[in-house]
């Protein structure tokens, strides 16, 4: 039987990934993980998941929480892509303002919004701005990374 161990910063380097704010994101993600686990995308794993103060998803179960956060984000159509960044509420967080009331945005915002949604069910995420370019050498493959 899995159970999650007491974490703390000195004992758990994902410590901080798993520290969600806004609450109100935090509480919407774990609802909507309970919402996918009863209509089937991802059933039984909220069964699974060890429940306190919040939920903690099996490590076995990751990659399926992963899939189905990403689909709802990506593919059930509530969530539209666009350059244009606006906000409406300036108050409150820029990916939570994305996630509760403008909906759209580019993919940075879906990103922040997926690794946070992620993160409050306990599922190890971070998210990552930028590229790495790579020097081709002579002889050698299409590039190298450096």
């Amino acid at each position: 039987v899995w159970a999650p161990r007491a974490v703390s910063p000195l004992t758990d380097p994902l410590y901080g990934y798993r520290q969600v704010r806004p609450r109100r994101l935090r509480d919407w993600a774990v609802r909507l993980m309970r919402d996918l686990d009863r209509e089937g995308p991802l059933r039984g794993v909220a069964d699974r998941s060890v429940e306190r103060n919040d939920v903690r998803v099996h490590p076995a179960d990751y990659a399926a929480v992963a899939a189905a956060f990403t689909r709802y984000l990506r593919d059930e159509g509530r969530y539209q892509y666009t350059l244009r960044l606006r906000r409406q509420d300036q108050a409150i967080d820029p990916v939570e303002d994305f996630v509760f009331n403008t909906k759209e945005g580019h993919c940075e915002r879906f990103a922040a919004a997926l690794a946070l949604m992620l993160r409050a069910v306990g599922v190890p995420a971070a998210y990552v701005v930028g590229y790495r370019g790579c020097d081709v050498e002579e002889g050698g493959p299409a590039g190298v990374y450096q």
